[in-house]
């Protein structure tokens, strides 16, 4: 019960004790009604009194459901919170476990990045090494098609130079023949020594072809070495197209073949070069025969020209003015030389 119950409680028994003293002062029938009076008055007090307290009494009694039921709850709850705080424990087990895990895995990672560097180190490395591998290579490549066109080149000037060999001994042969068809074996004895007939003298036709075409041959050589300096030599056997040949092939860098076309080009313009006289010494190697590179002047030259010319040997790409165009670029290119 509340206090203000109490309080009302109380100012009733006071104010009862005050009607019981004037009772007991009164007569009797004034204190049979007053009795009466407090019985009924009383009556009701207590049955709203009971009516209260059965009312407190279900509320407490709610109360002590309820609070049981809370306490269920609590008991639900305190479990429930044991269950998270060992989830909760479970977990942060857990959480450390990973940062440790994680830690180890960061460590992997820098020493995985740091053999990554080295390995991207070590790749840049070989292919720098492989970059200068392959330029190697194509230099040796380079180097070897330079080779193989000079063994081309040798090759086939052996073969020409087999050829003429061939033909110069049959053309020995042939006036060998001829002189001991025309001579007999010997003059007479000398001292009881046999004497061998002299030779035939050389006829002029014969020594202008020579001349002419050791002209041929003289011309192609200062033109490759006007052309390419560097790799001339004086014993090969050089025809123009062996200049066009080596201008591409035979330079060992780029510059250098510029330069040496640059040179064929001012020499084909300062010679007013065309393939007329080109073909013009082809034809002249082709009839030079027996004694190869007989000493030539300007005027043995000319004079080789009358005597072709005499004889109708001059004709076609082997024109007369062709071949004196020729006599007169060799003149220009021996005293560049």
């Amino acid at each position: 019960m509340g206090e203000d119950h109490f309080r009302q409680i109380e100012h009733r028994g006071r104010t009862a004790t005050a009607i019981l003293s004037v009772v007991q002062e009164a007569s009797q029938s004034e204190r049979q009604r007053i009795t009466e009076f407090m019985v009924g008055q009383n009556s009701e007090e207590i049955e709203s009194l009971k009516a209260k307290i059965e009312e407190k009494n279900e509320e407490i009694s709610r109360l002590h459901n309820a609070m049981k039921d809370l306490q269920d709850k609590n008991k639900k709850l305190d479990v429930a919170l044991k269950t998270r705080i060992e989830e909760i424990t479970k977990l942060k087990t857990r959480i450390g476990k990973l940062e440790t895990e994680k830690k180890g895995l960061e460590d992997k990672l820098r020493n995985v990045d740091g053999k990554l560097d080295r390995v991207e180190k070590e790749v840049e490395e070989l292919e720098k090494a492989n970059q200068a591998h392959d330029e190697e290579n194509v230099k040796l490549r380079e180097h070897l098609e330079i080779m193989s066109g000079e063994m081309e080149s040798v090759k086939n000037d052996l073969v020409l130079a087999r050829n003429e060999n061939q033909n110069l001994k049959r053309e020995v042969k042939d006036l060998q023949d001829t002189h001991q068809k025309l001579f007999p074996l010997t003059l007479g004895t000398k001292d009881g020594r046999q004497m061998l007939a002299a030779p035939p003298p050389v006829s002029p036709d014969l020594q202008a072809s020579l001349r002419l075409g050791e002209l041929s041959r003289q011309l192609q050589a200062k033109m490759y070495e006007y052309v390419l300096p560097q790799l001339f030599t004086p014993i090969g056997n050089y025809k123009v197209k062996t200049i066009r040949r080596d201008v591409e092939k035979l330079p060992k860098t780029e510059e250098e073949k510029e330069k040496a076309k640059q040179r064929w080009v001012e020499l084909q313009t300062k010679l007013n070069w065309n393939e007329t006289y080109e073909e013009a010494m082809k034809q002249l190697q082709q009839n030079r025969n027996a004694d190869a590179h007989p000493k030539i002047t300007a005027q043995l030259l000319h004079e080789a020209v009358e005597v072709m010319d005499s004889k109708g040997n001059l004709k076609g790409w082997l024109s007369r003015d062709c071949v004196t165009v020729l006599i007169t670029m060799w003149e220009q290119l021996s005293r560049c030389n």
